[in-house]
């Protein structure tokens, strides 16, 4: 990434992130959600305070923070301040002082995990270790997972979540499913083991899962009272299985997911005065435009404005199907939403390639192919299957929290199946990127949420 930015990309980034501040902020009660703010900051850190990342953006976040001034903007400065870079935490500190006298916030549970319990378990090719988390105040603890292979490089970091907070005997009925062969450990041992780890996947120039980057922050804190004492690792979006084998990806740059996601703060506009707020189109069209440009960036041209009747072709009767989890009247609408954006681009002058009406014509034609499509299980990719059987067991795959705990879940009971069927633990190598996790970052992960 570039070391700096250009005005013009500043002034988009300064509005894009006030933005999705006030999506991500407006819940009642996340002010005082310690848990959802610390996953909400160190989730924007990723994006706006990673060592590669031009400063201007860290001191942009903190800005957009400080225009807001709220409790849960506050709450904010305060995940900031003890999350991120030594720059970044000192502003975000001195901005917070400076918003205190306004509201009076309690933010003393702002990054105070500490390790109750460690268990660590061999599972070849690699490890699993699972650091049970106390707040102090709290009786709600925490689980964090993280599970390593043996690689050339020396141990590496496969995968890392934190499951939402709640009764210890909740955890305690899911560890005992893992607890099959682990042996109980220390803090200390996990922290020199996941270094390790963080330092061989740096040197080899290796990438994490996404939601990696949001649990070793956390679990580092909790560790040894530093945030990035185990060091940082590169993140990258979570694939199907099969997909880009043996390649490992970075996270896109913060500058173009912001612009992407004005773009599509400007489709809303458009689609609420031409359809308004009661349509369907204006309830899925931003979740269909965001994955129309996820899938123009990751498998075609990149470019968010050149789209051809083949473009539509392919999204309409392949990628939807394959990865989009969307309930009746979201398949229905869906070309419905694809034609609206095309006609927001041919508006504004932007569009390229095939003509609008071309564009249209295309979606409406294949709109009973594609609702077939999307119905059709065989049709499913892994992670889609996997956030359908979230669906059937009563979770929401939109809700991060409850997601990690039945990710958590799943993989504890394919571990024991598999150690009851094979003398040993197996790793899960399924999981539900479709749950959310190929979001990359938590302002990402807001403007996918429908409008209601």
């Amino acid at each position: 990434m570039s070391a700096t930015v250009t005005d013009d990309e500043l002034a988009a980034i300064c509005t894009s992130t006030r933005a999705h501040l006030d999506v991500l902020l407006e819940e009642p009660g996340i002010a005082r959600d310690v848990v959802a703010l610390e996953r909400i900051g160190v989730a924007l850190l990723a994006a706006f305070d990673a060592p590669e990342t031009p400063p201007e953006l860290g001191t942009a976040l903190i800005d957009a923070l400080v225009y807001r001034g709220c409790e849960a903007s506050i709450s904010m400065l305060a995940v900031l301040a003890a999350f991120g870079s030594k720059t970044v935490a000192s502003n975000a500190a001195q901005a917070a002082h400076g918003l205190a006298d306004r509201h009076e916030v309690a933010t003393g549970d702002v990054g105070m995990l500490t390790v109750r319990e460690v268990w660590h378990s061999e599972i070849p090719p690699g490890e699993v270790w699972v650091a049970v988390l106390d707040r102090p105040g709290r009786d709600s603890p925490q689980a964090a997972c993280v599970t390593l292979e043996t690689s050339s490089e020396g141990p590496i970091i496969v995968d890392a979540l934190l499951t939402d907070t709640g009764p210890a005997s909740e955890l305690d009925s899911g560890l005992a499913l893992l607890a099959q062969g682990t042996e109980r450990s220390t803090a200390q041992a996990l922290a020199e083991c996941l270094g390790a780890a963080v330092a061989n996947m740096s040197e080899a120039g290796l990438a994490a899962p996404f939601e990696a980057g949001i649990c070793l922050p956390i679990l580092a804190r909790a560790l040894t009272g530093e945030a990035h004492a185990l060091g940082r690792v590169t993140t990258y979006p979570e694939l199907e299985e099969g997909e880009g084998e043996g390649e490992l990806l970075t996270v896109e740059e913060a500058t173009e997911e912001t612009l992407l996601d004005a773009l599509v703060c400007d489709y809303g506009r458009y689609v609420h005065a031409q359809y308004g707020a009661d349509s369907a189109v204006w309830r899925h069209g931003e979740f269909i435009s965001c994955a129309l440009l996820d899938w123009k960036r990751d498998y075609r041209d990149g470019e968010p404005a050149n789209w051809t009747t083949a473009d539509v072709e392919e999204f309409m009767l392949d990628f939807a199907p394959r990865k989009m989890t969307m309930d009746d009247e979201a398949i229905r609408t869906l070309p419905d939403c694809v034609a609206a954006f095309m006609g927001f681009l041919d508006r504004d002058r932007r569009l390229k390639g095939d003509t609008v009406d071309a564009l249209s014509d295309t979606c409406k034609r294949l709109g009973p192919k594609c609702a077939n499509a999307c119905h059709d299980p065989a049709r499913w990719g892994m992670a889609k299957s996997f956030a359908m059987q979230m669906i059937a067991d009563g979770v929401d795959p939109a809700d991060p929290t409850a997601g990690e705990a039945w990710i958590a879940a799943h993989d504890m009971r394919l571990g024991a199946a598999s150690s009851d069927a094979r003398g040993q633990a197996q790793p899960s190598k399924r999981r539900a990127a479709g749950a959310g996790r190929e979001k990359r970052t938590a302002a990402k992960q807001a403007r996918r949420r429908n409008r209601r």
